[in-house]
């Protein structure tokens, strides 16, 4: 039987140790080349070259010194080099991260401006949800400028501002003191629900979100729900909070069998952190809703909206108060009498108090027109523009006598009525006030 061939063993490859030793020894010869070139360049007769001479005695030694460092150091080195590249090769193919910084330097801005302190530590949901934030003192909006809702507004004070607003310590420990979960304001458009609203958030003295569906929604799955527990964990971190959602039947509407898949996991996501078995009992957040449509929302969503509120089209004497609301302040004509404002309320059947202030504000601008017509204006608009004038002339520009008279609300009137869509809204013809008045 022949012999097996012995076995040769391949030499084995250079081990990794080998390329750092090469850098070092190249480390090495390039301190000698440089302290041979210091040498020549400084005669030895120099005190600077005596001393350099000196120092080069011990060049072994520090090369020896150099050469450890470099040997401990440069791996560690290359690891953090390697763990920083990646982290920025996954920030930049994370689809949502110039997103979310943008988020969190407008959400900064915006907490910076609300005087938050101590400022809470933020995900980067909750910095995307944080930009809806509105600044409560900024609103112009107040009970007073309500008209019309007396009733209304008493009722929301009583029941819903009073029990929000007062501590657990100041009233008794039951479920039955505490603030409703959800307000829903339903009715026609133009009645005032956003309104309310806007009062309801400045009386309160709470943390305002003027939450936008657009927040919510997100192309990459699982985004949306992130984004909706963000919702009420930022809320609670500011809490007392409350969560406005304008037109809410766009958003939470009747769950079926035809909704994607992404929708339907959102909108349970809202609701089981809204009133659900993890929600907390003694948190002080509040969801206000308001819609044109009640009939679409989710049944499961009307049980959590418990304090309902119709805001109907106003009657006569809530359409007088409107007027009146919208007219303060204003230069008015000695024609335009309560009496007169009164009739016109009658006549004005069927408007809402949208409706009553656009007939007001073109009932002002109809005293103007004939003046930003005239050459004089152009010529005064024309020295404005040219931003030379001091305050003196700029009070000579501006227009006389722009009361609001009789006729201008005739005006205003007949023009609204001829401006109307073609549906089954009735407006009566506004008949002379003035011939009922005398």
């Amino acid at each position: 039987m022949s012999e097996l061939p012995p076995v040769v063993l391949a030499e084995s490859s250079k081990p990794p140790q080998i390329w750092l030793e090469n850098q070092i020894s190249a480390v090495k010869e390039y301190l000698k080349e440089a302290w041979g070139t210091l040498y020549d360049m400084l005669h030895i007769s120099h005190p600077l070259g005596r001393q350099i001479v000196a120092y080069s005695a011990d060049a072994g030694g520090n090369e020896e010194r150099i050469a450890r460092f470099l040997r401990l150091t440069i791996p560690p080195l290359s690891l953090v080099g390697s763990m920083i590249f990646l982290y920025y090769l996954i920030d930049q193919l994370n689809p949502t991260s110039k997103e979310k910084k943008a988020a969190r330097k407008k959400a900064m801005e915006v907490i910076k401006a609300l005087r938050i302190s101590p400022l809470p530590k933020l995900t980067d949901y909750e910095v995307c949800i944080a930009v809806s934030l509105v600044d409560t003192s900024t609103l112009e909006t107040s009970w007073s400028s309500i008209g019309g809702l007396e009733e209304v507004v008493a009722d929301l004070r009583d029941s819903v501002i009073l029990p929000f607003r007062a501590s657990t310590y100041l009233l008794p420990r039951s479920r039955l003191f505490r603030a409703p979960k959800g307000v829903l304001f339903y009715g026609p458009p133009g009645c005032g629900k956003t309104l309310l609203a806007r009062a309801m958030a400045r009386a309160a003295n709470a943390r305002f979100f003027n939450l936008q569906i657009s927040n919510l929604v997100n192309m990459w799955y699982g985004e949306s729900q992130k984004l909706a527990e963000a919702v009420f964990s930022l809320a609670h971190k500011l809490q007392p909070s409350i969560i406005f959602i304008d037109e809410i039947d766009s958003f939470l509407t009747t769950r079926s069998t035809h909704d994607h898949e992404a929708t339907r996991m959102m909108k349970t996501q809202f609701m089981a952190l809204w009133d659900g078995l993890l929600s907390e009992p003694d948190s002080r957040i509040m969801v206000i809703g308001a819609t044109n449509r009640p009939g679409d929302l989710d049944s499961a969503i009307l049980r959590r909206l418990p304090y309902k509120v119709r805001v109907p089209l106003p009657n006569a004497i809530q359409r007088q108060e409107i007027m009146k609301v919208h007219l303060r302040g204003e230069p008015l004509d000695a024609s335009v009498t309560p009496a007169f404002l009164k009739a016109f309320a009658v006549q004005t059947e069927g408007l809402s108090g949208s409706d009553l202030f656009e007939i007001c504000r073109e009932a002002a601008l109809r005293n103007l027109q004939g003046w930003l017509n005239s050459p004089q204006a152009a010529a005064n608009f024309d020295g404005v523009s040219g931003g030379g004038g001091d305050n003196s002339s700029e009070e000579k520009m501006r227009p006389r006598n722009l009361s609001i008279s009789v006729a201008d609300f005739e005006y205003a009137y007949q023009k609204f009525r001829c401006h109307q869509l073609a549906d089954n809204t009735v407006i009566p013809l506004l008949k002379p006030i003035m011939d009922g008045l005398d």
